[in-house]
């Protein structure tokens, strides 16, 4: 979390994510345990937006966390929730923005990508 980003990397693909405004916010209750039905709950409430749209935004943001392998199902758990207010009134569809421009150097493993020369060269493939 960096001021109200959240980042997070997928060292196996190398991609990284930027989840900002009601994207950081998913991630941060998800990581509480907080419902899809809880979050929906408290957008509807907190920004003022239509339960409807709330839920479809929601399930599409959930549905692209999943493709990209940032969340899996877990069972539901019985967790206090803390709903932050949100820093404005205006809601903005949660949205995954994915950077691949740095893959190489996030994927490199420099125990196991040697050879005779050493690190940083990468092993030859075979």
């Amino acid at each position: 979390m960096l001021d109200d980003e959240v980042i997070a990397i997928d060292l196996q693909s190398g991609n990284y994510y930027s989840l900002r405004s009601t994207a950081a916010e998913i991630w941060l209750l998800f990581a509480q345990s907080a419902s899809i039905e809880q979050i929906t709950g408290h957008f509807s409430n907190a920004y003022r937006v239509d339960q409807e749209t709330a839920s479809v935004d929601l399930e599409l943001f959930v549905l692209r966390l999943k493709e990209e392998g940032l969340i899996e199902v877990a069972d539901p758990q019985d967790a206090a929730i803390a709903f932050r207010k949100p820093p404005s009134e205006s809601y903005i569809a949660p949205e995954l923005e994915v950077f691949t421009d740095v893959q190489d150097l996030l994927t490199i493993d420099p125990i196991h990508d040697v050879d005779e020369m050493g690190w940083p060269q990468r092993k030859k493939q075979a």
